[in-house]
């Protein structure tokens, strides 16, 4: 809870900052999905990387070669100065293993700033485009938002498809459909 707490603070002040340099009418101001990106990428390439995550965890190194290897990164990566900034500080307090959360949070707040949410959709087999499209637009209507999906592919659900917007869940698999006749069953013969 801890660390949710922390993340949210730094993707609250972060996104605050992506606003503002946004809003300057100077070349190279950062846009808030810009950030995003750049955070995610960092955020992707740390977790990738056991080597990097070996120079960036392990206390054998120092916090210069941290800082070092933060600066590569960050450069190699082309990484906006507010996440190559973000990234250093997280590390100087110790709280870089925090870096997926504040992504995932950092999300989020893009998300509800400009009125789209996510949807993981699971599906036993490959969607459509088509299909794909006609469950957003179902989600999009339930939601009152615009809705970016995610697929993913579940052989175990059997049929149908599980919809997570958000906290909530939409679950209309064939593997859940058996579920709730068996439990239905099982009462009816007690």
């Amino acid at each position: 809870m801890i660390e949710a707490s922390i993340a949210r603070r730094y993707a609250r002040a972060l996104i605050a900052l992506a606003a503002e340099s946004s809003n300057i009418e100077t070349p190279g101001g950062d846009s808030v999905e810009r950030i995003g990106r750049d955070l995610a990428t960092a955020a992707a390439s740390i977790q990738r990387s056991p080597e990097l995550a070996d120079v960036l965890f392990n206390p054998h190194y120092g916090a210069g070669q941290r800082h070092r290897t933060l600066e590569q990164v960050a450069r190699f990566l082309a990484l906006s100065p507010l996440v190559a900034n973000l990234l250093l500080l997280l590390s100087d307090r110790g709280r870089l293993a925090a870096l997926g959360q504040v992504d995932r949070e950092y999300r989020r707040l893009a998300d509800e700033q400009s009125g789209r949410t996510r949807a993981q959709i699971t599906s036993a087999t490959a969607l459509s485009d088509e299909q794909t499209s006609s469950i957003r637009t179902s989600l999009e209507h339930l939601t009152s938002m615009l809705v970016q999906v995610e697929t993913s592919v579940d052989a175990s659900i059997l049929g149908g498809i599980i919809a997570q917007v958000g906290n909530i869940s939409y679950d209309g698999s064939l593997q859940s459909q058996l579920n709730r006749l068996r439990a239905e069953l099982k009462r009816g013969t007690a």
